[in-house]
């Protein structure tokens, strides 16, 4: 989508998602906001959601 964005010389100044991974593999995008944070614990064979970025985003007040 930052691509496509791109293309058209416009400029993205933020992103966001809905749902974001716990796990700290490779990303495309860097620098976004969250919803939620979700966790797969094969052992208990569970989902964790979390609080995602936003919490913080929120709590330190930037835009």
């Amino acid at each position: 989508m930052i691509n496509l964005s791109n293309e058209f010389g416009a400029k993205v100044v933020g992103a966001a998602v809905l749902v974001e991974t716990k796990g700290e593999g490779n990303k495309l995008v860097h620098d976004y906001v969250s919803l939620l944070k979700l966790s797969i614990t094969e052992q208990e064979n569970r989902l964790v959601i979390e609080n995602g970025s936003i919490s913080q985003h929120l709590i330190s007040g930037k835009d």
